[in-house]
């Protein structure tokens, strides 16, 4: 496995990248006090492509006084880190040989069309404890931002640590006995190999590929931005919090009241406004239930409910209600 120092190589790399590029470009591209690239589609920003170094600045080099990481391809850990291939081939081949163990699945595709496999470990055959009783699951979700390298290469540590300890006497064996994990080691398999396939390169330009700071996690479309906010890793993790499925340890009864989350992270209603231009006059403490608001607060905001805006689709009250009533029926195993 990679050593304390390499672990923190991508985030030492953003972090100087956009310092040093800032002292090499400052003419081209502008930075913020985040050291973010504020013109990135400029004409002499966008279309500058700089190349990292371990100690060569002149041109358009970066040094960053270390060797820049690059992918290896090896099966087995290495001081650094792996190519996606080698991770992906090292899975597969831990699927094939221990079929008692492991199964693995194909749990959806990228946008590139590539797989996305998660493996489940443990004694898959009944799924029950030593004492006949439902094994608890827990998921392992890596690889969720194109720029991180390094967790991949831990679920796949876990991986094989699992697999070698599975009759050890011990932690091992009791894990593989009495517990179901599974394991999703690169979910953003697209944006992962792009940044492995150009480790050396770095620009602003949407066009091309980008690493460092001037590289956004999960930008999938620059001029359309594929789903708004798109971010693989923030998205998939909520919505798994929100379903009460995520890797955390909140009750398991969670339910999210959207009006009171909504009053409590945007009061005044900045972020609704941006999205739904139909209430840029609706007052903030209205924005969040404005079927709350009275006719002269709607009128004067020239909101119409059911015409320009729709009535409200689901009473929260009675949607907490069944949904608490659907979690108890799954308790119970009732249908």
């Amino acid at each position: 496995m990679a050593g304390p120092v390499n672990r923190s190589l991508l985030a030492r790399l953003g972090v100087l990248a956009g310092l040093l590029v800032s002292a090499n470009a400052s003419t081209q591209c502008l930075f913020d006090q985040f050291n973010e690239i504020v013109n990135p589609f400029a004409p002499g920003c966008g279309d500058v492509r700089f190349t990292y170094t371990e100690n060569d600045s002149s041109g358009l080099n970066i040094a960053l006084g270390f060797p820049p990481p690059l992918p290896v391809a090896s099966l087995t850990a290495v001081d650094g880190f792996r190519e996606y291939a080698s991770l992906h081939m090292q899975h597969q081949a831990l699927m094939i040989a221990n079929p008692d163990e492991v199964a693995g699945t194909i749990v959806g595709q990228t946008l590139s069309g590539r797989d996305i496999w998660a493996y489940q470990l443990g004694d898959t055959a009944d799924l029950l404890t030593v004492d006949g009783l439902p094994e608890p699951a827990v998921m392992v979700n890596t690889g969720t931002h194109a720029r991180e390298w390094q967790t991949p290469e831990a679920s796949t540590e876990l991986f094989e640590t699992l697999i070698e300890t599975k009759a050890d006497g011990g932690v091992g064996q009791y894990l593989a006995e009495n517990l179901n994990v599974v394991i999703l080691p690169v979910l953003n398999i697209d944006g992962f190999i792009q940044t492995q396939n150009f480790a050396l390169s770095v620009t602003a330009d949407p066009g091309q590929p980008r690493d460092g700071r001037m590289r956004r996690k999960n930008l999938r479309n620059p001029v359309s931005l594929g789903l708004v906010d798109a971010d693989l890793a923030s998205n998939c993790t909520n919505w798994q919090v929100v379903a009460g499925c995520g890797a955390d340890t909140a009750e398991e009864n969670r339910i999210i009241n959207p009006l009171s989350q909504g009053r409590a992270i945007d009061p005044d209603g900045v972020y609704i406004k941006s999205w739904v231009p139909e209430f840029a006059k609706l007052p903030g403490n209205r924005i969040h239930a404005p079927w709350q608001a009275s006719e002269d607060e709607l009128s004067q905001a020239r909101v119409r409910l059911g015409e320009t805006y729709p009535e409200p689709m689901v009473k929260l009250p009675a949607a907490r209600e069944r949904a608490l009533a659907a979690y108890a029926a799954i308790k119970t195993g009732a249908q």
